[in-house]
């Protein structure tokens, strides 16, 4: 399996969305946000948790050819 600059950028936008929907989250009243909002919100943030947990090795570790990126 192959991993590099890809994996690595698609990891930093989702773990970006997962902190920006914390961040209004906490910044908005409870009352405009409906329950199913934030079920989903937890849901995609406990997937995240998982997928960064199951390629963490993968996305850090050095490329196996040995070439930048």
């Amino acid at each position: 399996m192959k991993c590099g600059a890809w994996g690595r950028f698609v990891s930093g936008c989702a773990l970006l969305g997962c902190a920006t929907c914390l961040y209004h989250r906490a910044r908005t009243a409870s009352a405009w946000s409906a329950w199913w909002i934030d079920a989903a919100g937890l849901c995609w943030c406990a997937a995240f948790a998982l997928y960064a947990r199951h390629y963490w090795p993968c996305l850090t570790r050095p490329r196996i050819d040995g070439q930048a990126g």
